[in-house]
């Protein structure tokens, strides 16, 4: 996980890696997994209980709503909520 300045995380955030869970089975047989933080880009906010999925990224300024389960990326200066987080607004500048 990649996690820039200004950057505000609320409460229980998660930050997931791996977007593939093995089975038993595999592990034994050797299957590897590439582990792939989020990256949180500078000035956003992460709002209580949002969850990250792996590789997503997280644009400068943005805000993402408490539980907000966020799939894919999010481009800077856009407030993002729901399950799955979608767009709601862009954020305006001075705001």
């Amino acid at each position: 996980m990649k996690i820039g300045n200004d950057v505000f995380i609320g409460p229980h955030v998660i930050s997931c890696n791996d977007n593939k869970i093995l089975r038993i089975k595999d592990v034994k047989a050797g299957v590897k997994t590439e582990l792939i933080g989020p990256t949180i880009k500078d000035g956003a906010r992460l709002g209580s209980g949002a969850m990250l999925l792996p590789g997503v990224v997280i644009g400068e300024d943005c805000m993402i709503g408490v539980g907000s389960v966020v799939t894919k990326n999010v481009p800077s200066g856009e407030t993002w909520v729901g399950n799955p987080a979608k767009l709601k607004k862009k954020v305006k500048e001075n705001e």
